[in-house]
């Protein structure tokens, strides 16, 4: 039995074991939590390491869907991330009158890692 997810579901962490395919893991995962609500999907917020990611990401969905059409969740790369982009899309959120969800700004805290410099 799948239980749909809801609305004031809280935000959760999972961890996917070693030697497990990450990407195919993810989608199957998250698919199942979502179950049989078309509307689960796209209020979902993914966050990856790369676009790259969320490309491999994007694919595996389509593999466990079996091509079938579906709305994805909201895929965003957190190496990608340009604090302008991000100050333009709060801006956006604002001038639409949504309240801002406030996700840009804790990533934004986050510390950075890049394989040559370690933290900045």
């Amino acid at each position: 039995m799948t239980t749909a997810m809801t609305e004031d579901s809280k935000p959760s962490v999972f961890t996917i074991p070693a030697g497990t395919p990450f990407v195919d893991a993810l989608a199957a995962g998250i698919l199942r939590r979502a179950g049989d609500d078309p509307g689960a999907l796209p209020r979902l917020l993914v966050l990856l390491p790369t676009r790259r990611a969320c490309r491999a990401l994007r694919e595996a969905f389509l593999r466990h869907r079996e091509g079938r059409a579906l709305l994805l969740p909201r895929l965003v790369p957190l190496g990608d991330l340009d604090e302008d982009e991000m100050a333009i899309a709060e801006a956006g959120e604002a001038a639409l009158g949504g309240a801002a969800t406030g996700w840009r700004s804790r990533i934004r805290s986050w510390p950075r890692r890049s394989p040559r410099r370690g933290f900045r």
